[in-house]
């Protein structure tokens, strides 16, 4: 008879049919971010489809007008919106909201400087957090 080891166990575990119930409780989300983190992907895809209109925008549309680029950014602007109010509990939930403030200010640290009050000292060290945060 063999040795019981640690290895042939998990071996064996691994071996066993897993039930459906079990196997969906194992997708059960185990970060306390999940909520956000999904919203991130989300509105990174969404951002992506904004972007890509955005590239074949002719500059023809009126303000009223509901296709293409105007739903598009009002779809990223309600994910923008729902992960705002979502508190992070971890680096990568604050990631995401840093990723919110990109697309609000143009997708580049140094346009956060660009506005009403231009390169204030708050709005330079906001830039240079965000930047941080997202090379972490």
């Amino acid at each position: 008879m063999e040795t019981a080891t640690r290895r042939r166990a998990l071996a064996l575990v691994g071996s066993i049919a897993v039930s459906p119930k079990v196997a969906e409780a194992a997708l059960v989300p185990t970060s306390v971010d999940w909520a956000i983190l999904a919203l991130g992907k989300e509105f990174e895809a969404a951002w992506a489809r904004e972007t890509a209109l955005w590239t074949t925008c002719t500059g023809e549309e009126s303000e009223d007008d509901e296709s293409g680029v105007r739903r598009s950014y009002r779809a990223t602007q309600a994910l923008v919106e729902r992960i705002r109010a979502m508190p992070a509990r971890t680096l990568d939930g604050v990631r995401v909201k840093a990723r919110t403030i990109l697309w609000c200010r143009g997708s580049d640290t140094e346009e956060i400087c660009d506005g009403a009050f231009g390169y204030t000292t708050d709005a330079v060290v906001a830039a240079s957090i965000v930047r941080d945060l997202l090379a972490i």
